[in-house]
């Protein structure tokens, strides 16, 4: 998914009930939603590679190719 589809669709739940805007934002631990945690962090920009996201700092080679959600 690309982040401006999740920007849409983020767009349009609260289009539709603006109350989620207070709500916790929550992940599912695994692919099959087995357990849910709570998001702690906010979003960051780096760059996704072979199942691992860095952070790209200043001054690195790596591109920014993703936005890590949590």
């Amino acid at each position: 998914m690309k982040l401006k589809d999740y920007f849409e669709a983020l767009k349009a739940l609260v289009k539709k009930d603006k109350s989620l805007l207070e709500c916790d934002i929550v992940f599912s631990i695994d692919d099959e939603g087995n357990a849910f945690k709570k998001a702690h962090y906010g979003p960051s920009a780096g760059h996704f590679m072979d199942g691992e996201f860095r952070g790209v700092k200043e001054g690195d080679d790596h591109k920014v190719n993703a936005v890590c959600l949590n």
